[in-house]
């Protein structure tokens, strides 16, 4: 992002959180947080919900893409900027800005795992996809956003491009710069730039270690640049910046790491919540809060690491309860009652032809098939990191019987021939002694129909 631009929206920003804030200035906990910057993935709409918090948009400013935007461009998993005020779970949007990380064909698929670009994007139970088709396929064009980790660019969102689409996008730090043959590498991906390429650089120049965000064409696997653009983020000294992403160059020594791209620095008075200093790594996500120094650092108030999903689980809604709120509830499914609220990234099929694009919990009913990435336990209550309701055709609904679970070998009592609390039996094709002596750790997919109360097992997968 130009700082230019960056700069300007603060300010803008500043004169729209006096306003909301009536004028005034306190940093009292009852009165709504002036100045902050919030970095992190978009988990619903009405308005928009990131990180936990709903903020109004009545009155927002979107930039999506460099372009001047609408809500309806922005989808559910797309990590944005977000300059506004909170007072709990509740805030005010000036201005919303989405950029995407990476645009071009995807060159290889492995797992979880594949290129673009020489990229490599790595998938999670969190990615959200839009207009794709799983497995992914080579050649398939994708616009991905995400965050950085050390090398590789963890998905929060994929979405499938128009094949006609040539032009391809990378942001990244430069390196192996050749002046002479003009070019330089991003992670690998050679760059050529020549006469014509566009040069947006904040009045820097080309070289090592500078951030960039290219744009241009492949040809013979080389990104020929049509613009290079300086992507640096600078921040004004006492901003409050929330950030969500993954931990990368840790130094405990020194206190510092990196996320997505900002120094952070913790210090004796950092908060951490559910972990500790000596418990930071790289490759953590956390979701974190503080205010930038004099040097642009951000020094963590708050530090708080982000809970993984132990279980994914396909099956149909028996009950809803209500919440305080439209965004708030529990729902029963396979008779656990599994709580949903606004940290829960919540989408509408992409295959009904009648999706909401403000999907939320109100719009849950009993007889939904959804979806669930689940984390917890049976001692500590099941929360919802991640809720797709699915499409059901109304004139096939033997569907709605059908399950699918991915849990780790310890939530299986193979004793009492139990699954979660749940009764199941194996159908003629299937053997349950693959279930048996499994490290607690090993992940186990099973597929079955309920009869009743009763799980019955079509399918079993031990994932080594």
């Amino acid at each position: 992002m130009k700082k230019q631009k960056l700069a300007l929206l603060i300010g803008l920003s500043s004169a729209l959180f006096l306003t909301a804030c009536g004028g005034s200035s306190s940093s009292s906990n009852n009165e709504a947080v002036s100045n902050k910057v919030v970095r992190g993935s978009i988990d619903g709409f009405g308005s928009v919900i990131v990180n936990g918090v709903r903020y109004n948009t009545d009155s927002t400013q979107f930039s999506v893409n460099e372009s001047a935007g609408i809500q309806a461009d922005l989808k559910v998993g797309q990590v944005i900027t977000l300059y506004g005020n909170a007072n709990g779970n509740n805030g005010v949007a000036s201005n919303i800005i989405y950029e995407l990380d990476l645009k071009g064909p995807i060159t290889a698929v492995e797992g979880d795992t594949f290129t673009v670009l020489g990229q490599t994007v790595l998938t999670n139970k969190l990615t959200t996809y839009k207009d794709i088709t799983l497995p992914l396929t080579v050649g398939a064009s994708v616009e991905i956003s995400g965050y950085v980790s050390g090398e590789n660019l963890i998905a929060s969102y994929v979405e499938r491009n128009d094949d006609n689409d040539t032009e391809v996008e990378l942001r990244g730090v430069i390196a192996n710069l050749d002046e002479s043959a003009q070019t330089f590498d991003i992670r690998g991906q050679q760059v050529d730039y020549i006469q014509s390429t566009e040069l947006d650089l904040d009045g820097q120049v080309l070289a090592n270690g500078l951030r960039v965000e290219v744009e241009g064409t492949l040809e013979n696997g080389v990104l020929v640049a049509t613009e290079i653009e300086a992507d640096e983020e600078t921040f004004a000294k006492d901003t409050e910046l929330e950030l969500l992403g993954i931990v990368s160059e840790l130094d405990a020594e020194a206190k510092t790491f990196i996320v997505n791209g900002t120094q952070v620095t913790w210090n004796n008075q950092t908060d951490f919540d559910d972990l500790t200093a000596a418990q930071l790594a790289n490759d953590l996500t956390v979701e974190l809060e503080g205010r930038v120094n004099a040097e642009g650092v951000l020094v963590a108030e708050d530090i708080e690491i982000e809970e993984d999903a132990n279980i994914s689980l396909e099956a149909t809604i028996s009950e809803v309860t209500e919440g305080s709120d439209q965004f708030s509830g529990t729902i029963t499914v396979l008779g656990l009652q599994v709580s949903v609220d606004m940290s829960t990234r919540m989408s509408d099929d992409d295959d009904n032809p009648n999706a909401d694009a403000k999907f939320n919990f109100s719009h849950l009913s009993s007889g939904d098939k959804v979806e669930l990435e689940v984390t917890g336990n049976s001692e500590n209550g099941y929360r919802a990191v991640k809720l797709e309701r699915d499409y059901n055709d109304s004139s096939d609904n033997d569907g709605l019987n059908e399950v699918e679970l991915e849990l780790p070998a310890s939530l299986i009592d193979v004793e009492n021939k139990l699954v979660l609390g749940i009764s199941y039996e194996a159908s003629a094709e299937v053997s349950l002694t693959v279930l048996d002596n499994l490290e607690a750790d090993t992940e186990v997919e099973i597929e079955g129909t309920m009869n009743g109360d009763v799980l019955t097992i079509t399918s079993i997968e031990i994932d080594d």
